[in-house]
């Protein structure tokens, strides 16, 4: 398992309105990236969704650290 920082684009009535940093556990950056994708999406609701815009992988200690904060 990796740990990655995925950056988020939140999109709203076909604008993007924002972005959003989400940290995940994942087998890969692709699966980093679907899995904060449904996180965020459940999180905003149906008029709201987001798209990938970028994947960093992180060690282990960044991630428990930034998940905290």
């Amino acid at each position: 398992m990796n740990f990655y920082e995925v950056l988020l684009g939140v999109i709203s009535q076909g604008k993007e309105i924002g972005r959003i940093c989400v940290f995940v556990a994942a087998a890969s950056p692709f699966t980093a990236a679907v899995q904060a994708e449904e996180d965020t999406d459940k999180a905003y609701g149906s008029e709201t969704y987001s798209h990938a815009v970028k994947v960093n992988e992180i060690t282990e200690e960044e991630f428990h650290g930034l998940s905290v904060a």
